[in-house]
């Protein structure tokens, strides 16, 4: 991590509030990880950790019977969050060069190389593979980091680094650690093991255990976490996703893919496409559906509808037409709905399921109407389904079906 003296993001990143919020889940994953990299390399005796935060990893090695432990890091931690005593802790500056401080049996380095500026990760990289002949390495993936970070990428990029140093990489922990629910994610997807070339007996140990296939992967709980990133609980999967136009100009909108199961029609007169315009509403002309021929369904929907209100169809099947500032809010709240991941809160309440269905709009749905879908509420087929904006008025609505008075009472 960084000297607390650089740029004021980064050091508020590395706070005691932050290392106290992470604390507990890094001691649970060390207390796993620890011993297996014991029984990997029996007769280590001495291990560095480059950015050790807490020293709460290089403590499990104590405990583990390690002797020579040593802590570099540039954040002042406070005494009460230390998990070593601060004789066995040097402040250090990553971005400049690093003081003598002899060789260890392994080298451990957990997602602190990314908040290094570019100049500063190749010596990085150098001063981990001098100091010992094992390197235990783990950095976030592109999009991981919820922190301003400088140097995300992906495993291959490091594996490529570490090579030019004769370091050889060993994907050993991370089939061990994927399902292992102690483990926090970030490590369980990003944990690897480098050793020297040099070294045949390490090398010919390891070569057996090393699981084969790419090393750029990301874990499931990984994905589940970054759903929920966006403002809506929806945005990381359009954000990180490479969205890609299948057909232009379809009846004036262009057709893209945004998403593993979502397509867009955005309206050419809307302009480029961008994931946070689109979760944000700030689209008037865009509807989102799981495949090509559905959200050109929306577009012939929407264009019959038009030509209806304006008598160019059967009299019979016109719509009461809204204002348009009315009608374009309808269509964003619409789009809103689509995207959102709705999630149920209760069930059964007064014979209604509570759901919460945007960031601050709740649905009381009648269990008798079915499951949940976005599009059928937004075309208003449910007959008993009521709107509101907090849980309170939604459970309100399911036992009167009226608005709620002025206390919210239930």
């Amino acid at each position: 991590m960084l000297n607390s003296s650089s740029s004021s993001n980064l050091s508020r990143t590395y706070d005691d509030a932050y290392h106290s919020a992470r604390l507990d889940e890094t001691t649970r994953s060390a207390a796993v990880v620890v011993p297996l990299l014991v029984d990997l390399f029996p007769w280590m005796s001495s291990v560095v950790d480059f950015g050790c935060g807490t020293g709460a990893w290089l403590h499990q090695f104590q405990l583990c019977g390690v002797r020579r432990v040593l802590g570099l890091d540039g954040a002042d931690v406070s005494s009460t969050l230390l998990q070593l005593d601060r004789s066995d802790i040097r402040r250090v500056d990553f971005r400049e060069p690093l003081p003598s401080i002899g060789r260890f049996d392994l080298a451990l380095s957990l997602d602190a190389v990314d908040c290094l500026p570019d100049v500063a990760v190749q010596p990085f990289i150098a001063a981990l593979t001098e100091v010992s002949d094992v390197v235990v390495f783990s950095a976030p993936v592109p999009g991981q980091s919820f922190h301003p970070t400088s140097n995300e990428r992906w495993a291959s990029y490091w594996v490529a680094l570490f090579a030019e140093k004769q370091f050889r990489c060993f994907d050993v922990l991370r089939e061990r650690l994927w399902y292992d629910q102690r483990v926090h994610w970030c490590y369980s997807q990003n944990i690897l093991i480098f050793a020297s070339e040099s070294r045949h007996d390490i090398s010919a140990r390891l070569s057996s255990l090393s699981r084969r296939g790419p090393v750029d992967v990301v874990h499931p709980r990984a994905f589940e976490s970054l759903r929920g990133e966006g403002p809506d609980g929806s945005g990381s999967e359009l954000k990180f996703y490479p969205f890609r136009l299948v057909e232009k100009g379809h009846c004036g909108y262009n057709i893209l893919q945004i998403g593993v199961d979502k397509f867009l029609a955005l309206a050419q007169s809307e302009g480029a496409y961008s994931p946070e315009k689109l979760l944000s509403g700030g689209y008037t002309f865009a509807y989102v559906a799981a495949s090509v021929d559905e959200v050109k369904g929306k577009i012939a929907y929407e264009i019959e509808s038009t030509e209806t209100k304006r008598g160019k169809s059967n009299p019979a099947r016109d719509v009461p037409s809204k204002p348009k500032d009315a009608r374009q809010e309808q269509l964003k709240r619409n789009l809103r709905w689509e995207m959102f991941p709705a999630r149920l809160l209760e069930q059964g309440y007064k014979g209604f399921n509570i759901l919460q269905i945007g960031v601050n709009e709740f649905l009381a749905l009648a269990q008798a109407e079915g499951a949940y879908s976005a599009e059928k509420l937004a075309n208003g087929k449910y007959k008993r389904a009521y709107v509101a904006s907090s849980t309170k008025e939604a459970k309100h609505l399911a036992k009167y079906g009226a608005a709620p008075p002025d206390h919210g009472a239930e």
